[in-house]
């Protein structure tokens, strides 16, 4: 067993106090004499410096969502012999979605330290029954042990209940099935001490592509808990360009295989869209309105009064108004508790509808905001977007638990001598007993008669709309985030019904004739009771 010198005891105490002083721990212990040492943020541009801020989080979680090519394992791999390097009885654990991709951080990191000081300090590494490496040193009479492991993270985390220690990192977080129960099961195993006493470091971070899957949509739930919680969460977004140690040539190279519209998933780890399964990408996509954005923006930069925006990381444009003095405005809102992006996050809509059926409805305000576990934040928005713009309609979400909510609004308008007079009551949308496929059709039609646009900037709304399935919209199936489609739905059942919109006609199927609605009617058969009293 290696017995540290006096130098390298000073060196290890100084490698966690500042950022200063990890570059004099990583020159000496990866060092190699030829130049290749591991040095953190090596070639990394200035604004995309990673390694140093995962070293030093303060943050319980960290996500990492990446392009290819940033080398995210092997910087989470040697910042976690890092930390057990320099602490007592540090443990680490990576895990993956496979047995194959957990051994990959175990691979780098060997052939990393090969060659090093740190080499000394390793008592052993295994690969069977998983890979594991050990790093045992004496500073005098004592003898302090840390550990690495990289196990797959099958059956939701269950496996791994025995364990318990410092940091847990999920490589391709996004890859891992159902990556929530997975959180679930791994949160508890960061808890307790070391046998000599230390608390553990109680940290978890999400390394991963942007990958578009179900599991996808979970990641950047952790990742956006950093808006509303940025003690509690770091999050960080790494393009492929970032690093300079990809050389232009790779990167061309990469493009030559990967689809213009994958581009910026694949390189600059931009949140996917979804699938399109319901509302297909094309069809959403020509919805949307590049145009409005910049005018909006351009309007919020100059300070123009009436106009306002926030925009979020990754998720875009959450909140947007600008003033519109049009008698033909619709207010659509679902009501929720909770913090945009996770489901049971409250929306409103602001629907310009002077222009249809020759011109598209257009979303001219927007808010997809924070609830704080409390409905009012809601109420309060709507009542005050309700005074502000007076719309002619005015409906709310009121299906099960919400079902009393629009009558509360109702009678607090009623006794608000400043809200009596605007846009009348307020309406209750129920969606339950079979209703909800006459509102997500009504939405299909408008979106596939291009007859609804929004900016371009709001990613949310095209996110939601793209990812909506309504398989897992149902009792008893894993929930999805769908309060904006569940907006967007009410709002265009309002359109359909004021302007009698009918969906497409169909196609003329070779030459084959479709009957019209007078022959339809001719062979429908008489309800029940108009047969029984026929033959009565």
């Amino acid at each position: 067993m290696y017995s540290l010198t006096r130098a390298e005891v000073e060196i290890i105490e100084k490698g966690l106090v500042d950022k200063n002083s990890l570059p004099v721990f990583t020159d000496y212990w990866f060092g190699k004499g030829d130049g290749t040492g591991f040095t953190y943020d090596y070639k990394f541009e200035e604004a995309y410096r990673w390694q140093y801020k995962l070293v030093y989080a303060r943050q319980p979680l960290i996500v990492v969502i990446a392009g290819i090519g940033t080398g995210k394992t092997l910087g989470v791999g040697m910042a976690g012999v890092t930390w057990a390097i320099s602490t007592e009885g540090f443990k680490f654990m990576n895990g993956a979605n496979w047995a194959y991709q957990a051994k990959l951080m175990y691979d780098l990191i060997i052939g990393q330290i090969t060659d090093t000081p740190a080499e000394k300090l390793v008592d052993r590494a295994v690969e069977s029954p998983y890979p594991k490496i050990i790093f045992k040193y004496k500073i005098g009479k004592s003898t302090y042990t840390s550990s690495l492991e990289f196990m797959s993270m099958d059956k939701n985390a269950a496996k791994i209940f025995s364990w318990r220690g410092d940091w847990i990192n999920l490589d391709e977080a996004a890859l891992i099935t159902e990556l929530d129960i997975a959180m679930m099961n791994l949160s508890t195993r960061l808890t307790g001490n070391t046998p000599r006493g230390r608390e553990y470091l109680g940290r978890m971070s999400l390394m991963s592509n942007a990958w578009d899957n179900e599991s996808s949509s979970q990641l950047y739930y952790f990742y956006d808990m950093a808006i509303d919680e940025p003690d509690e969460c770091l999050s960080i977004t790494l393009p492929t360009q970032a690093n300079k140690n990809v050389s232009d040539r790779q990167v061309t190279n990469a493009l030559r295989f990967i689809p213009k519209d994958e581009q910026g998933r694949l390189l600059a780890g931009e949140r996917p869209e979804g699938k399109g399964l319901y509302f297909s990408k094309p069809t959403v996509n020509a919805c949307t309105d590049h145009y409005m954005s910049e005018f909006i923006e351009m309007k919020f930069t100059q300070n123009t009064p009436g106009y306002n925006m926030v925009r979020v990381p990754t998720i875009g444009v959450v909140q947007y108004e600008q003033p519109t003095q049009s008698s033909h405005l619709i207010l659509l809102g679902d009501p929720g508790t909770e913090v945009f992006p996770a489901r049971n996050a409250p929306v409103l809509g602001l629907f310009d509808t002077s222009g249809v059926p020759s011109a598209p409805a257009k979303l001219v305000s927007f808010w997809w905001g924070n609830g704080g576990g409390r409905i009012q934040p809601f109420v309060e928005k709507l009542l005050e977007w309700k005074q502000k713009y007076n719309p002619f309609f005015t409906g709310v979400d009121s299906t099960g638990p919400q079902a009393g909510l629009t009558e509360m609004i109702n009678i607090t308008s009623f006794y608000d001598t400043d809200l009596k007079s605007f846009g009348g009551s307020v309406a209750g949308m129920d969606f339950s007993g079979g209703r909800k496929p006459q509102y997500l059709v009504a939405l299909r039609i408008l979106l596939e008669a291009q007859l609804i646009t929004w900016p371009d900037f709001a990613k949310g709304i095209r996110s939601q709309l793209t990812n909506y399935d309504p398989a897992k919209d149902r009792a008893g199936v894993p929930k999805i985030a769908q309060d904006i489609v569940s907006m967007f739905s009410m709002a265009a059942l309002v359109i359909r019904a004021y302007y009698h919109i009918e969906a497409p006609p169909p196609p003329n199927f070779g030459g084959i004739r479709i009957p019209n609605k007078q022959e339809v009617e001719h062979f429908r058969r008489t309800p029940d009771l108009a047969r029984f009293q026929r033959r009565t």
